[in-house]
């Protein structure tokens, strides 16, 4: 889908470019050429490629066009509490293949971060489908686990635990929590 983007960018733009540079006073001639359109065909490639287009009586310059690489990316869903915390509303998200299970919590915990409350990091350790995620808190954080609220609480280890369970992909049936090593009981 990225690819099919980043090839339609490129033609919309050679498109602009083209019609771009030839206003009223030109219109006779653009549209009295009878010259056949450049057809460019690009191979799916992970490898960044060159493209050039040959100048025209309708595109009198030639165009270079680097392509970036392709990442190879997943789509996984993310879950977070709706407006009145009842229940975990999902959000299909694009992330990197490679980490994808570290990417997707760290997106799940993003917006968790507050003023009086921050996370500074996790780690997460899969074994035998359970999954274990050591989450630290900040040196400076004023508040911790104890101090949330159950809307918080449903919002970090809910989303956590659906995210993990949900994408089938990572074959998580439980996810335990742990703050350094110690059990986080909920």
């Amino acid at each position: 889908m990225q690819r099919q983007t980043q090839i339609f960018s490129l033609f919309f733009g050679i498109t602009a470019i083209a019609l771009g540079g030839y206003g009223v006073s030109n219109a006779e001639y653009f549209s009295a050429a009878e010259e056949k359109p450049v057809t460019i065909s690009i191979a799916a490639s992970t490898q960044p490629q060159t493209i050039t287009i040959p100048p025209t009586p309708s595109l009198p310059a030639e165009i270079t066009i680097q392509t970036k690489q392709a990442t190879n990316a997943v789509s996984v869903q993310i879950f977070s509490p709706d407006r009145q915390c009842l229940t975990l509303v999902p959000q299909q998200v694009s992330i990197p293949q490679e980490k994808s299970l570290e990417t997707a919590i760290a997106k799940t915990i993003e917006g968790l971060n507050n003023g009086d409350f921050s996370l500074a990091g996790y780690r997460v350790q899969v074994n035998n489908g359970v999954a274990t995620v050591d989450i630290r808190l900040a040196a400076d954080s004023p508040r911790h686990f104890a101090s949330l609220s159950p809307c918080e609480t449903f919002g970090l280890f809910g989303g956590l635990r659906q995210t993990l369970t949900q994408n089938l992909q990572w074959n998580i049936r439980d996810v335990r929590f742990t703050e350094q090593g110690q059990e986080i009981y909920l």
